[in-house]
């Protein structure tokens, strides 16, 4: 990718299990790794965050799966990861 700026990348979604959101995630992941931009996915975890990380995307476990007024209690725990590692693009999904 000379030249070009890498971008980091986030993605945001409550789970990762199955369903078209979440292939949706994984592809847009790779395409990400593949073009030489940092891709980060943070959901509350599940079955797939193996293959995820596997194709060079950083997971990050927050407790972001609940969609009920709870779900408020992890904007702490977000706003500081984001604090921490600045970031170009925030996706969130659902």
């Amino acid at each position: 990718m000379a030249g070009a700026r890498r971008l980091k990348v986030v993605q945001i979604l409550p789970a990762l299990d199955s369903g078209g959101v979440e292939r949706g995630t994984l592809e847009v992941a790779r395409a990400l790794v593949s073009a030489g931009h940092t891709s980060y996915v943070i959901s509350a975890g599940g079955r797939l965050v193996d293959s995820l990380q596997r194709e060079g995307t950083v997971h990050v476990t927050l407790p972001v799966r609940n969609k009920s007024p709870r779900a408020f209690l992890a904007v702490r725990q977000l706003r500081r990861w984001l604090l921490e590692n600045p970031v170009d693009i925030l996706h969130a999904r659902s």
